[in-house]
Order: structure tokens, then sequence, then C-alpha cells
């Protein structure tokens, strides 16, 4: 074996892609007496790997690559903390906060009219928002409790409850045009 193949054999060694016969050939190689500076240093180490005991050669057929079982832990880890990594970005992108934000943002566009002007802060309005759905749900609840047709109930109720003698005018009109 010349010392360029003993070297590119080497590397193939270190890689764990040559056979037993080539490892074989590589420990004569480190047996002989003149070695090249740069292989000098693996002299120990080859030594130590032709003293191991040789495996039996049915076991080495049979046996799974080395570097391809270190391969498959290392892609099925990466796969593992990928696939956590994405559960977390899931559920925290998809879990409802229970903030006044997300509530608020329900809102977004509304406004009132309070003494001829046009408020829509939501901060302001967002009590007046939910006396008006508690309303509606007084009313619904108390529409189907009864026999009576519920625009009937319905424009009662409002007539009772609505101060503002347009916006009564405006929902009763509503009601009755559906």
């Amino acid at each position: 074996m010349t010392d360029s193949d003993a070297r590119l054999m080497m590397e193939r060694f270190l890689d764990g892609e040559t056979s037993l016969q080539e490892e074989k050939s590589l420990y004569d190689y480190f047996s002989s007496e003149k070695l090249p500076a740069d292989l000098e240093a693996y002299r120990d180490m080859m030594r130590w790997y032709s003293d191991m005991p040789k495996p039996d050669e049915n076991e080495t057929k049979n046996a799974p690559r080395r570097h391809a079982s270190t391969l498959i832990l290392r892609w099925t880890s990466v796969a593992a903390i990928a696939a956590f990594v994405i559960s977390l970005i899931g559920y925290f992108n998809f879990t409802p906060a229970n903030d006044c934000e997300d509530e608020y943002a329900l809102y977004e566009g509304s406004y009132i009219i309070r003494n001829g002007k046009k408020i829509t802060d939501i901060e302001d309005i967002y009590s007046e928002i939910k006396q008006s759905e508690d309303l509606l749900q007084t009313i619904y609840s108390n529409i189907s409790e009864m026999d009576v047709p519920y625009e009937d109930v319905a424009i009662q109720q409002i007539s009772e409850s609505c101060d503002d003698p347009e916006m009564e005018k405006i929902i009763i009109n509503i009601l009755k045009s559906e």
C-alpha cells in the first residue's frame, strides 16, 4: 500500500466507511517500521485497534453500520425537537387569551352617538355595548318563555327600556322589516 492510499483509507476509516479487509490492510501498514510524519500520529491508535479481538465474519455481515444508527438517532432527535417547537407555536397562537384587548377587538368599529356626538373609543362605549347585549339576552329569554309572537314582545321590551326615542324607532323598524 502506498502512502497516499493509506491516507485516503485512513480518512475512510475515521468516517467508518472501511470494510474489515481494508481495516486489516491498514493495521498491517501501520505495523511497518517507517511511516510518513503525518501518519505517524495514528500509529498508536491503529496498534490499539489491531490488538482488539476480531469479530466473527457472520456477525459483521448482519450488524448495522455504526454511522447509520447514529444518523437515524440524530434525525429522530431533530424531528422530535421540531415537533415540540411546532406544538408550542400552535398552542400559543391558537389558545384564546382572556384579556380585555381580545374582547375589545370583537367590537372594533363599533360606536355610539351620545348627545349628538359619535363616540368610537371602545373603552368609553364598552359598558354600553355590554348593557345592550344583556338587554337583548333578556328579551330573547323572555320571548322564548312565551307563546306570543316575538316581534310584539321585543317591541314592548324596547319601548320600556330604551331612553332614546330615535333609537327606539330605528330598532322597531328593523324588527318589523324582518
